[in-house]
């Protein structure tokens, strides 16, 4: 509560007598009272009572609710495919030759439209923390769906091939995956990756190498994206050029700078112990 300097000289008595001062300042005197300060207590212990309430309801809402998960995305897909069929049969009905069974070969528009076939792989969508899916596990089933389903009239489109893992077992399976889908599946691919030693798989018959060039000021040291799609593959990466140009601090960068020289000096060595011979699995980005 709250009065006037002027009014509290008037009331000083009383308000020593039942009330408490809390502090003066230039808009008023303020002041509480027992009664007051019970009843300010007991709101205090209500709220946290009911925000503890809360936070059991919504963890009881979302236990419940993750059980349904699958089953309104089961839901979902069904809804999908009857819209379709749906639109099949109104198309059927309507169509100036009554027809009833379209045919549907693969790859056409219309299995396309169903969202079956070759055509039907879905792109990356990240983690499913629902189902404890990482986001390489995520990227992994969907491969392995591409290499079971995909077949010659399939267009096979990879972003970043054998990311999210260690080196050597991300350009494992890169070259794995890639050859294939060369060798046995035989699909148009197009795939793009960091693996400066995986474009060596351009030996093979049907493969070649493309990449986006760039421009390197040799004073400044200033990188430029040109876009332009040149043939032959990258002859070095710029990650620690990109960074620059993200304004990292200059500590990290020559940190970076660092470690990569010695990194290179390393594949130098063991190319020199094995005569020049070793197929060395080390890139930087």
């Amino acid at each position: 509560m709250r009065i006037t300097q002027k009014d509290e000289k008037t009331v000083r008595s009383k308000l020593q007598a039942k009330y408490k001062l809390l502090g003066t300042t230039k808009d008023g005197c303020r002041f509480t009272s027992k009664a007051l300060e019970l009843q300010a207590l007991r709101l205090q212990e209500a709220s946290a009572a009911y925000e503890a309430v809360q936070r059991e309801l919504v963890e009881q809402v979302v236990a419940v609710a993750h059980t349904f998960v699958e089953v309104w995305e089961r839901v979902s897909a069904l809804l999908a495919e009857l819209d379709v069929l749906a639109g099949f049969a109104d198309l059927a009905a309507h169509a100036p030759t009554p027809y009833t069974r379209p045919c549907m070969k693969a790859s056409t528009y219309i299995k396309a439209g169903l969202g079956t076939g070759p055509a039907a792989a879905p792109s990356s969508k990240g983690d499913c923390q629902q189902r404890g899916v990482s986001t390489f596990m995520a990227e992994m089933l969907e491969t392995a769906a591409i290499l079971k389903s995909a077949s010659p009239a399939s267009l096979v489109i990879i972003d970043e091939l054998g990311r999210g893992t260690s080196t050597y077992d991300g350009f494992g399976l890169a070259w794995a995956i890639s050859e294939h889908l060369l060798e046995v599946v035989a699909a148009p691919t197009l795939f793009a990756t960091h693996f400066h030693e995986l474009t060596e798989i351009t030996g093979t018959t049907g493969v070649s190498n493309l990449h986006v060039s760039t421009f390197m000021d040799p004073k400044t040291g200033k990188l430029t994206m040109l876009y332009q799609i040149r043939t032959g593959p990258c002859d070095q990466s710029f990650g620690i050029q990109v960074a620059e140009s993200a304004n990292f601090p200059a500590s990290v960068i020559a940190l970076a700078r660092e470690k990569l020289a010695q990194l290179e000096g390393t594949e130098v060595a063991c190319l020199k112990r094995v005569g020049g011979c070793a197929f060395v699995m080390i890139t930087w980005c």
